[in-house]
């Protein structure tokens, strides 16, 4: 096939517009469920302080009847906690001119980076906020670190992967961090029930389980490798194509429910 002469091309052309789409698309994911899940309160200081208390397992507490000197019960005081507000911070600085310029798939230059600070900051807290590092005073030198998640867990945990080395419980106080095991695939459905019975004996009620990708993926395989009742399910819509499903969302326990 034989282009005729003086055929006008494409590629020799200078003034064809460009073509740009009039939108940016956000690839990087913007889940933050630790961070979103916590309360929020103000601090007035840059070391806030809480106090925690219990109350002992129930017991036998019977009395003789009459008994007029009684022995007073040992008093029981709460346990006083404490971390240090941490400063985040990203500059963005634009000029006049170029915040004044017409782009495409946003408006105003330097709104739109304020804006994507925000969201990366959202991210630094939620990496932050799970990392295993206890807390720091800081000085006019080293900044000042908030304690991680890890950092304040001391009862209701299981290893997973005890041979990776010897895991440890911090103090539980913010003040120093756990002996972390090497991450594995290897969670089992006894493990995480072990702990929903460790944490609801303590008193408490977890109903959310945070994990990496490779985590959630071996969770969702435990559905496959149970035995029966257990079996990867097949989904039919209307005329639509079967659909193999292998996902755990949902863990429902005697005593929680965990999505």
């Amino acid at each position: 096939m034989a282009i005729a002469s003086n055929t006008s091309l494409t590629y020799s052309s200078v003034a064809i517009r460009e073509q740009l789409a009039d939108v940016i698309y956000n690839i990087a994911p913007l889940d933050t469920p630790f961070f979103s899940a916590c309360s929020r309160s103000k601090a007035d200081n840059t070391y806030f302080e809480w106090q925690t208390d219990t109350i002992a397992s129930g017991s036998a507490n019977r009395q003789i009847e009459g008994d007029d000197s009684p022995t007073a019960t040992a008093r029981a005081l709460p346990t006083r906690l404490g971390n240090y507000c941490q400063i985040s911070r990203y500059v963005v600085q634009t000029s006049g001119t170029d915040d004044s310029v017409n782009y495409a798939g946003h408006g105003k230059h330097q709104a739109y980076q304020l804006a994507k600070r925000g969201k990366q900051m959202k991210r630094d807290w939620e990496d932050m906020l799970s990392q295993n590092v206890a807390r720091t005073a800081g000085d006019s030198t080293t900044a000042r670190v908030s304690a991680g998640l890890p950092s304040w867990l001391a009862t209701n945990w299981v290893s997973m992967n005890p041979s990776s080395g010897t895991p440890a419980a911090s103090s539980g106080t913010g003040t120093d961090t756990m002996t972390e095991a090497t991450a594995t695939a290897s969670i089992t459905e006894a493990g995480i029930k072990n702990v929903i019975l460790d944490a609801f004996n303590s008193g408490g009620s977890p109903d959310m389980i945070l994990c990496p990708a490779t985590i959630k993926q071996a969770i969702s395989g435990l559905s496959s490798n149970a035995g029966p009742g257990y079996a990867i399910r097949n989904e039919i819509k209307g005329n639509g194509s079967v659909t193999a499903v292998n996902a755990v969302d949902i863990y429902v326990n005697t005593s929680v429910t965990i999505q």
